[in-house]
């Protein structure tokens, strides 16, 4: 009987493999190996299919017994990550082991670049936690590096646009003063997690902030790492962005 190692280190797929961990039938345990020949694991198997295992001959480190081993290699899906930038997105489809789980808040690197997991979506569209990457529709997640959150400042019947350049994790809270192009402003609300918060004192991380709602205010200075990335004129935001109050409850 072959010696079996239910699954191969991922490094060993579709390279040499010049030491292996395996069961020794003479030891009785499972130890290095030294790899004398091997099947090539590039080598298609029916069907055009990747090869589901490797397969050789190999040398037990303490006993010196030579005998056949077998390696199973990991099974290679693909996971849909939607990378989300402020208004815009996009798609990639990343390779994953379809048995590993995918939970929000986790971090990986997308194309050489750090994101952060906001949301996983099972098959039928459903929020969740974490789940098995073969059970996945869809990952959302965000840049790690900076977050960029817009600011709608009311002046008149017109709406100012800022874009608030901070790092991944600055809480954002409502009643606080913050410095963007060159005036204090006080943050009065927000647009996360799928609704509108007024209430003085609730704070979300900035990445999670869809968009904050200020009003010129006194006082505050500026986080080293904050900066206005942009601005543009909009019309001003609908009912309830203008119903949303300063601290106090009295307009600005």
């Amino acid at each position: 009987m072959v010696p079996t190692q239910s699954v191969a280190p991922p490094a060993l797929a579709g390279r040499p493999l010049p030491h292996v961990e395996v069961l020794c039938p003479t030891c009785g345990e499972v130890l290095r190996h030294r790899v004398l020949r091997t099947r090539s694991p590039d080598r298609e198997t029916e069907g055009g299919r990747p090869p589901r295992a490797v397969q050789g001959v190999a040398r037990c480190s303490r006993c010196g017994g030579v005998h056949p081993f077998r390696l199973e290699l990991p099974r290679v899906g693909r996971v849909r990550v939607i990378l989300s930038e402020g208004r815009s997105s996009e798609s990639f489809q990343i390779p994953w082991d379809p048995s590993r789980e995918v939970a929000v808040g986790s971090r990986l690197t997308l194309r050489g670049r750090p994101v952060k997991i906001l949301r996983v979506e099972d098959e039928a569209g459903r929020s969740l936690s974490r789940g098995r990457a073969e059970h996945l529709r869809a990952v959302w997640a965000v840049p790690w590096e900076r977050v960029r959150v817009p600011v709608s400042v009311p002046e008149g019947r017109n709406t100012r646009v800022l874009v608030w350049e901070t790092v991944p994790g600055r809480a954002i809270t409502i009643g606080e003063e913050i410095s963007l192009d060159g005036e204090t402003l006080r943050v009065v609300g927000f647009h996360g997690q799928g609704h509108k918060e007024d209430r003085t004192g609730r704070s979300l991380p900035a990445e999670e902030i869809k968009r904050v709602y200020a009003r010129r205010g006194t006082g505050g200075t500026p986080g080293k790492n904050d900066r206005i990335y942009s601005r543009r004129a909009s019309p001003l935001p609908g009912p309830r962005a203008r119903a949303l109050k300063p601290p106090g409850g009295r307009s600005a």
